[in-house]
Protein backbone atom coordinates (compact mmCIF):
# COMPACT_ATOMS: atom_id res chain seq x y z
CA UNK A 1 0.00 0.00 0.00
CA UNK A 2 0.78 3.64 0.13
CA UNK A 3 2.50 3.92 3.57
CA UNK A 4 4.69 0.94 2.77
CA UNK A 5 5.58 3.00 -0.67
CA UNK A 6 6.96 5.91 1.13
CA UNK A 7 7.60 4.56 4.83
CA UNK A 8 11.38 5.80 5.81
CA UNK A 9 11.10 3.60 9.63
CA UNK A 10 8.55 2.74 12.14
CA UNK A 11 9.68 1.97 15.69
CA UNK A 12 6.73 0.49 18.33
CA UNK A 13 8.83 1.56 20.92
CA UNK A 14 7.53 -1.49 22.67
CA UNK A 15 10.54 -3.00 24.14
CA UNK A 16 11.28 -2.48 27.87
CA UNK A 17 14.70 -1.86 27.20
CA UNK A 18 18.31 -0.72 24.85
CA UNK A 19 18.03 -0.57 21.64
CA UNK A 20 14.75 -0.13 19.57
CA UNK A 21 13.84 -1.82 16.45
CA UNK A 22 12.83 -0.11 13.14
CA UNK A 23 10.06 -2.93 12.40
CA UNK A 24 10.44 -1.06 8.52
CA UNK A 25 14.07 -0.23 8.27
CA UNK A 26 17.43 -0.78 9.39
CA UNK A 27 17.35 2.98 11.57
CA UNK A 28 17.34 1.21 14.93
CA UNK A 29 17.31 3.86 17.88
CA UNK A 30 20.12 3.83 20.18
CA UNK A 31 19.63 4.30 23.84
CA UNK A 32 22.94 5.88 24.64
CA UNK A 33 22.69 6.76 28.68
CA UNK A 34 20.53 3.55 29.30
CA UNK A 35 17.78 5.92 30.49
CA UNK A 36 14.63 4.94 28.48
CA UNK A 37 12.51 2.65 30.43
CA UNK A 38 8.98 0.90 29.29
CA UNK A 39 5.13 1.57 30.42
CA UNK A 40 1.57 0.48 29.19
CA UNK A 41 1.25 2.43 25.97
CA UNK A 42 -1.55 2.49 23.41
CA UNK A 43 -1.15 -0.72 21.35
CA UNK A 44 1.90 -2.71 23.32
CA UNK A 45 4.39 -0.94 25.29
CA UNK A 46 5.65 2.56 25.20
CA UNK A 47 9.02 3.96 25.88
CA UNK A 48 9.31 6.77 29.13
CA UNK A 49 11.18 9.27 28.68
CA UNK A 50 12.59 10.68 32.34
CA UNK A 51 14.29 14.25 32.06
CA UNK A 52 15.86 13.51 35.38
CA UNK A 53 18.04 10.55 33.70
CA UNK A 54 18.78 12.45 30.45
CA UNK A 55 16.40 9.98 28.87
CA UNK A 56 16.42 9.80 25.00
CA UNK A 57 17.16 7.93 22.12
CA UNK A 58 18.88 8.77 19.00
CA UNK A 59 20.54 7.08 15.27
CA UNK A 60 23.62 8.68 13.66
CA UNK A 61 22.30 11.18 10.98
CA UNK A 62 20.83 9.55 7.24
CA UNK A 63 19.78 10.76 4.60
CA UNK A 64 15.43 9.04 4.53
CA UNK A 65 15.64 10.90 8.31
CA UNK A 66 16.73 14.36 7.01
CA UNK A 67 14.57 17.40 5.83
CA UNK A 68 16.00 18.81 2.79
CA UNK A 69 13.78 19.95 -0.08
CA UNK A 70 11.22 17.14 0.13
CA UNK A 71 7.82 16.21 1.63
CA UNK A 72 8.36 14.43 5.01
CA UNK A 73 5.84 13.54 8.16
CA UNK A 74 6.48 13.00 11.70
CA UNK A 75 4.03 11.21 13.38
CA UNK A 76 4.65 9.99 17.43
CA UNK A 77 2.04 9.24 20.53
CA UNK A 78 2.85 11.11 23.39
CA UNK A 79 1.34 11.22 26.98
CA UNK A 80 2.47 14.26 29.09
CA UNK A 81 3.56 13.06 32.49
CA UNK A 82 3.93 17.37 33.72
CA UNK A 83 3.98 20.45 31.82
CA UNK A 84 6.80 22.37 33.59
CA UNK A 85 9.49 22.41 30.93
CA UNK A 86 9.47 22.36 27.71
CA UNK A 87 10.06 18.39 25.51
CA UNK A 88 11.34 17.57 22.44
CA UNK A 89 9.35 14.28 21.34
CA UNK A 90 10.90 13.81 17.58
CA UNK A 91 13.62 15.94 16.00
CA UNK A 92 16.86 16.51 14.22
CA UNK A 93 17.52 19.26 15.73
CA UNK A 94 21.02 20.23 18.50
CA UNK A 95 19.94 22.96 20.84
CA UNK A 96 23.80 24.02 21.10
CA UNK A 97 24.53 24.20 17.94
CA UNK A 98 22.47 26.42 15.68
CA UNK A 99 23.89 24.71 12.54
CA UNK A 100 22.23 21.24 13.06
CA UNK A 101 18.65 22.15 13.07
CA UNK A 102 16.22 20.69 11.01
CA UNK A 103 12.96 20.06 12.61
CA UNK A 104 11.22 19.21 15.91
CA UNK A 105 7.99 17.99 17.13
CA UNK A 106 7.48 19.08 20.61
CA UNK A 107 5.66 20.35 23.41
CA UNK A 108 6.30 24.47 24.03
CA UNK A 109 6.08 24.86 27.89
CA UNK A 110 6.44 28.58 27.56
CA UNK A 111 3.46 28.65 25.03
CA UNK A 112 1.34 25.29 26.58
CA UNK A 113 0.86 23.78 22.97
CA UNK A 114 2.42 20.95 21.06
CA UNK A 115 4.45 22.34 18.59
CA UNK A 116 6.06 22.16 14.98
CA UNK A 117 8.95 23.45 14.09
CA UNK A 118 11.44 23.32 11.02
CA UNK A 119 14.72 25.39 9.97
CA UNK A 120 15.64 26.70 6.66
CA UNK A 121 18.78 28.26 6.29
CA UNK A 122 18.98 30.43 9.82
CA UNK A 123 15.31 30.92 9.41
CA UNK A 124 13.02 28.99 11.56
CA UNK A 125 9.19 28.75 11.76
CA UNK A 126 7.13 27.10 14.43
CA UNK A 127 3.28 26.19 14.02
CA UNK A 128 1.59 25.86 17.16
CA UNK A 129 -1.43 23.46 18.17
CA UNK A 130 -3.35 26.12 18.84
CA UNK A 131 -6.47 24.99 17.57
CA UNK A 132 -6.19 21.71 20.03
CA UNK A 133 -5.59 24.03 22.70
CA UNK A 134 -3.40 23.61 26.44
CA UNK A 135 -2.59 19.41 26.26
CA UNK A 136 -3.61 17.44 28.94
CA UNK A 137 -0.96 15.76 31.33
CA UNK A 138 -1.82 11.50 31.78
CA UNK A 139 -3.46 11.69 28.56
CA UNK A 140 -2.10 9.99 25.38
CA UNK A 141 -2.63 12.53 22.18
CA UNK A 142 -1.42 11.28 18.22
CA UNK A 143 1.29 14.34 17.06
CA UNK A 144 1.68 14.71 13.45
CA UNK A 145 4.17 17.03 12.14
CA UNK A 146 3.87 17.66 8.10
CA UNK A 147 6.30 19.16 5.99
CA UNK A 148 4.45 19.83 2.54
CA UNK A 149 7.37 21.02 -0.14
CA UNK A 150 5.05 21.30 -3.06
CA UNK A 151 2.46 23.95 -1.25
CA UNK A 152 4.88 24.97 0.46
CA UNK A 153 3.36 24.79 4.15
CA UNK A 154 4.38 23.03 7.63
CA UNK A 155 0.89 21.88 9.47
CA UNK A 156 0.87 20.41 12.69
CA UNK A 157 -2.56 17.90 13.74
CA UNK A 158 -3.27 16.22 17.07
CA UNK A 159 -5.38 13.38 17.18
CA UNK A 160 -5.74 14.04 13.71
CA UNK A 161 -8.70 16.27 14.20
CA UNK A 162 -7.20 19.73 14.78
CA UNK A 163 -5.00 21.52 12.05
CA UNK A 164 -2.45 24.12 12.10
CA UNK A 165 -0.71 25.34 9.22
CA UNK A 166 1.65 28.17 7.76
CA UNK A 167 3.47 28.90 5.00
CA UNK A 168 7.02 27.98 4.54
CA UNK A 169 8.74 28.62 1.12
CA UNK A 170 12.33 27.87 2.10
CA UNK A 171 14.13 24.46 2.05
CA UNK A 172 14.30 22.43 5.16
CA UNK A 173 18.45 22.08 6.13
CA UNK A 174 19.57 19.22 5.66
CA UNK A 175 22.37 18.48 8.42
CA UNK A 176 24.53 15.86 10.28
CA UNK A 177 22.13 16.40 13.20
CA UNK A 178 21.43 13.33 14.67
CA UNK A 179 17.83 11.99 14.56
Amino acid sequence: GTLSQSLSSLWPLDEQSGTRFDAFGDNNLADPNVAVTFTAGVLANAAVFLPQNSGFLNVPDVANLSGGNRSFSMVTWVNLRSKTSSQNFVSKYMFADTSNREYRLYYDADADRYAWGVRGGTAELVVFATSFGSPSTATWHMLTGIRDSANSVITIQVNTLTVNSASFTTTVNDTSAPF
